[in-house]
């Protein structure tokens, strides 16, 4: 038996050389989208709308629900916004007619 901890290939089993080079890859893929390589690419093909709404699903906690849950709370967001919006526009024709 040789003096390295580590046989040549040649003497490995065949399943066993398949098996390293499976974890090899594995290992290779999980460090290149650690470092950014592989998810930089995605990253480029994202518009910037598409780019907004991930931003907004990431900041807001969103991409954790379910579609269902993600669209009852974006008509909650939409609903409130109208609310502030109309009611801050009779606020301000209210304001600028004075009296």
């Amino acid at each position: 038996m040789p003096s390295s901890s580590r046989l040549p290939s040649s003497q490995l089993r065949p399943w066993t050389a398949d098996f390293l080079q499976q974890i090899d890859g594995f290992v290779s893929a999980l460090f290149s989208s650690i470092s950014g390589t592989a998810g930089g690419e995605r990253r480029k093909k994202m518009n910037w709308v598409s780019r907004k709404v991930h931003l907004y699903n990431v900041t807001m906690g969103l991409y954790m629900l379910d579609w269902w849950e993600r669209c009852l709370f974006n008509i909650l967001i939409l609903t409130l916004l109208w609310f502030i919006c109309y009611n801050g526009s009779r606020f301000a024709a209210d304001l600028y007619d004075g009296e």
